[in-house]
């Protein structure tokens, strides 16, 4: 089914929606990024990492990176991803082995909510920071609220009392009662008023082998869209479309909406963007696999992902399609002091910000950064 009809009924429909939830900024000149050599980065990831880090001399009141790992218990498995909420600004990470924290921005202080589990948290999403949802490997998914009325927010095993071993990938809701997870071979679970109801491709008119899904964004309490290998699908209530065309030989592993533009990250350096019922293909890089998008307040479009170097894709959507690129690294004076203040082969899996001065980034080598006017 061609979707064509469709995309221009979700830009007329979708005219009053959130900022897209995930990713990065910091000075560096240049355009073109060459490919990091895989075993360097693989040692620099298998690196011992048990001793504290050196803080370093200070920033004084220098805008710039600075990893948030100070020898306290924060981050110590592998992150694979990270949402934040603008309304109370709060910061939620999940990782590797059960990790779940979740940052009080306002406190500037971290709190560790991670589950008694071995699974690996691939996404996670939150009303609140006593409202939390997370999804992973294996059938996990699971919610952090008080669901017992004590008046304390517990783990609740969702994926026990639905008896799934899906493979989640992520999770994305608009409030407590209207959220989606979805999963490798086009599985989709829709929480809708206290209640699961699992959706499966093959079940909604698509045929052909189910497609792997990677990323949801809510648009509505009854309207979402998700994306995966090769396709973007759209459900309206009861009713689900989708496109292939636009997307062949891709694997979509990320989304960004706002307002009327909606953008997905792909595998093989490559972006795109759903504007006025028209697809458009960007294509930042040729190795980056772009498992993070964030929409900055003012409409500049960031990219992340874990082929290359930590680097950020940043497009402001000038008709020459050029894009600059940002490295994820301490201001020059700080690394000239202390090179290792951020290792240079980061592998980013998550970023959102509240502004262009104020951002978060989750990678691979269990660090969190943050890009602000550090003291």
């Amino acid at each position: 089914m061609r979707m064509r009809t469709w995309l221009l009924a979700v830009m007329l429909s979708a005219c009053s929606m959130s900022e897209g939830q995930n990713v990065v900024h910091g000075p560096v000149d240049g355009k073109a990024q060459p490919e990091v050599d895989g075993t360097a980065m693989e040692e620099a990831a298998g690196e011992d990492e048990s001793a504290p880090r050196d803080p370093g001399p200070p920033f004084d009141k220098t805008l710039g990176w600075k990893a948030l790992d100070t020898g306290e218990d924060v981050a110590w498995n592998v992150l694979t991803g990270l949402y934040g909420s603008e309304t109370d600004w709060q910061v939620f990470v999940g990782g590797a082995m059960g990790t779940v924290l979740w940052y009080d921005g306002p406190k500037a202080k971290w709190h560790n909510v991670s589950l008694a589990s071995s699974s690996e948290v691939r996404g996670i999403w939150a009303a609140s920071k006593d409202y939390i949802v997370v999804c992973g490997e294996a059938g996990l998914l699971k919610r952090y609220y008080d669901y017992s009325g004590s008046g304390k927010p517990e783990w609740y095993n969702d994926d026990v009392e639905l008896g799934t071993l899906a493979e989640f990938e992520a999770v994305a809701g608009v409030d407590k009662e209207h959220f989606w997870a979805v999963a490798k071979g086009g599985i989709i679970y829709q929480h809708k008023e206290g209640s699961w109801k699992l959706w499966k491709t093959s079940d909604v008119g698509m045929t052909g082998s189910p497609p792997d899904l990677y990323a949801a964004a809510a648009l509505f309490p009854e309207k979402a869209m998700f994306a995966g290998d090769e396709v973007v699908m759209f459900q309206d209530g009861e009713t689900f479309n989708w496109n292939k065309s636009d997307f062949l030989g891709y694997k979509l592993r990320s989304m960004a909406v706002s307002e009327q533009r909606y953008w997905f990250g792909a595998d093989k350096g490559a972006t795109f963007e759903l504007y006025a019922g028209k697809v458009t293909k960007h294509q930042p890089d040729a190795y980056s696999h772009f498992s993070a998008l964030w929409i900055a307040p003012d409409g500049d479009i960031y990219a992340a992902g874990g082929k290359t170097s930590a680097i950020v894709w940043k497009f402001d959507g000038n008709a020459q399609d050029d894009w600059d690129y940002l490295a994820v690294e301490s201001p020059k004076f700080i690394n000239d002091k202390f090179p290792d203040r951020i290792p240079a082969q980061l592998r980013l899996s998550g970023v959102w910000g509240t502004n262009n001065k104020n951002i978060f980034v989750s990678t691979k080598e269990k660090l969190i950064i943050h890009y602000a006017v550090h003291p």
